[in-house]
């Protein structure tokens, strides 16, 4: 058992509170049981508190020591050869002191009954039965514990691996934009700064809104343009881009992942461009109907001589943070028919 469940599991069984109710409850349910035999219910409470005595400390032995050191240690032999010995000791010494209670009482009958072996059998039945409910309770409540910290490690460690998936996508995509910079340095320096700014806002856009789970659709929308813009000056008249949206006040209110779109569009460039195509289109559509999120993006290229990239860090990328950030709640189809590229993404935007 782990220090951490370890700890939790001693903080609930040194709670004295769950104790009392525990045993209280215990000890009333088999004294009202002994009516059907012993019709005295107040012999009946100070018979069981003796028992008690007994089932309590046969119960956090076991607890506390037994299955720690034999249980846990998958020493089940030992475990059972160990528990079955205690048990039948105590049942013994427990029968004695009970006849002779008994006796003083002037319960004769009661107390031969207990001075047999069918009455250390029912005793015995007894002790079982208290150590069952009292090691079930405790490894029920120890599994439920390691089954919370098993939960939380695993969301921790999504959590994590979406962080890296996200943080892949940086030096990537700076890397195409600080070319297309490159690229258009000695043309016009004019030229270049506005670039330069563009690049500002997308980078921006990565530093402070990356390690967020949501952010707004309509700033995931600019970093697109601002993207498309970059790329635009990059390929001069070779490419032409089109971006259509719903109305922008049905867009306003939804929340995304960021930075999911864009692998998209950075590949519709990549491809296009790198299939020598002279004049290529890259079109992406963004729409919200019936609580459904639509992208499309579509791109041209050459398809003689030419296949398409269609896995690489990118996409597989972009997949994998869609299964993190919306488990069964996405759909993503991609097409590839006489020289256009077509990606579908599907996403269920609200939770249900």
């Amino acid at each position: 058992m782990s220090e951490k469940v370890e700890k939790d599991v001693n903080s609930i069984f040194r709670t004295p509170l769950y104790h009392i109710v525990f045993w209280a409850l215990l000890w009333l349910v088999f004294s009202i049981r002994d009516l059907v035999w012993h019709n005295n219910l107040m012999h009946n409470l100070l018979n069981q508190s003796i028992n008690f005595i007994f089932y309590t400390g046969i119960s956090y032995l076991n607890i506390f020591y037994i299955i720690p050191k034999y249980w846990e240690k998958q020493k089940y032999l030992q475990f059972s050869i160990l528990l079955l010995l205690t048990m039948g000791i105590v049942t013994f010494i427990n029968t004695q002191i009970i006849s002779t209670w008994l006796g003083f009482l002037g319960a004769t009958e009661a107390a031969e009954l207990f001075s047999t072996v069918e009455g250390f059998i029912i005793n015995l039945t007894e002790v079982v039965l208290i150590v069952l409910i009292s090691m079930s309770t405790y490894l029920i409540i120890q599994q439920a514990i390691k089954d919370k910290y098993a939960e939380e490690l695993k969301k921790k460690n999504l959590e994590t691996e979406l962080q890296l998936l996200k943080s892949q996508i940086n030096p990537h995509f700076l890397f195409n934009s600080l070319n297309s910079i490159y690229v258009h340095i000695p043309r016009t320096a004019e030229l270049a700064r506005e670039t330069l700014e563009k690049l500002s806002d997308l980078l921006s856009h990565q530093i402070y809104d990356i390690g967020q789970s949501k952010v707004s659709l309509l700033k995931e929308i600019s970093h697109l343009k601002n993207f498309s813009a970059i790329e635009e000056i990059r390929n001069g008249n070779q490419v032409a881009f089109n971006l259509e949206l719903d109305e922008e006040e049905e867009l306003a209110s939804i929340e995304v992942a960021p930075m999911l779109f864009i692998p998209f569009v950075e590949n519709a460039f990549k491809h296009s461009k790198n299939s020598g195509k002279l004049d290529f289109f890259v079109k992406v559509q963004i729409s919200f109907k019936d609580d459904e999120l639509r992208f499309k993006c579509i791109n041209s290229y050459e398809p003689e001589d030419y296949e398409p990239l269609k896995g690489g860090l990118g996409l597989a990328n972009v997949k994998r943070r869609l299964d993190l950030s919306y488990p069964n709640k996405h759909t993503l189809n991609i097409n590839d028919v006489d020289g256009i590229y077509e990606v579908d993404l599907k996403l269920k935007v609200y939770e249900n």
